[in-house]
């Protein structure tokens, strides 16, 4: 099921719903199915997640490069152009500068997979699971709004600078990583192509090695 362009919600639905009543089938191979920018990888991660954390049967999981770590917006939140910078709104009427997108496609399989006994074998590479999340935009600053290179000013004093003012967290990884100890019959896990931060990565191989687990980087 590989190379077919399906990453997107409704075929991730119907996957799910095949491995909640599955038992026989014991290796799904659906890497490369989000070749195009109109593919959703998140949302095809989030309604496969349902049906792997059902399902008792499956030892292999290939789902690499489907774009899964891409950063979405939550359930609520849209993105709306204002001048030449953006804000985000939530449907319970908060108004916000922080952009509320997190790699939901990730966290919704770190979370299927983190109780699963029966899963031997597990390819996430290329699914840009390393990507940094913004934390809120600390007190004292905000995002330009016109159309200065300078993204970040600094209120009290007006200093601009292009870094990021505020804390910047690879979560998707780090939600991978809390569910690997759990995973009792995992042994062999590639998390390549990913642009994993070295400080995420060292845990996860000594985690690997004290567990015997094959770990392609």
């Amino acid at each position: 099921m590989s190379k077919n362009a399906m990453a997107n919600k409704e075929v991730g639905k119907t996957l799910a719903d095949v491995l909640k009543t599955n038992t026989v089938l014991t290796h799904l191979d659906i890497s490369e199915n989000a070749p195009y920018t109109d593919n959703d990888g998140p949302g095809f991660a989030q309604e496969l997640a349902i049906g792997v954390a059902a399902n008792g049967a499956l030892t292999s999981l290939n789902i690499s490069s489907n774009k899964i770590g891409e950063l979405a917006l939550p359930k609520g939140w849209t993105k709306e152009k204002k001048f030449w910078s953006y804000v985000f709104k939530h449907t319970d009427g908060r108004e916000q500068q922080d952009d509320p997108s997190q790699p939901l496609g990730a966290i919704a399989l770190a979370d299927a997979i983190k109780n699963n006994g029966a899963l031997t074998s597990l390819d996430l590479s290329n699914n840009s699971i390393g990507e940094l999340v913004k934390g809120p935009l600390p007190e004292g600053w905000k995002s330009r709004d016109d159309n200065d290179n300078a993204p970040w000013l600094r209120i009290a004093d007006g200093h601009e600078q292009h870094e990021y003012p505020g804390e910047e967290r690879p979560e998707g990884i780090i939600a991978i990583a809390h569910a690997i100890p759990t995973m009792g019959a995992l042994a062999s896990l590639d998390l390549s192509q990913n642009s994993i931060p070295a400080e995420e990565m060292g845990p996860i191989e000594r985690l690997c090695q004290s567990k015997q687990i094959a770990l392609r980087k």
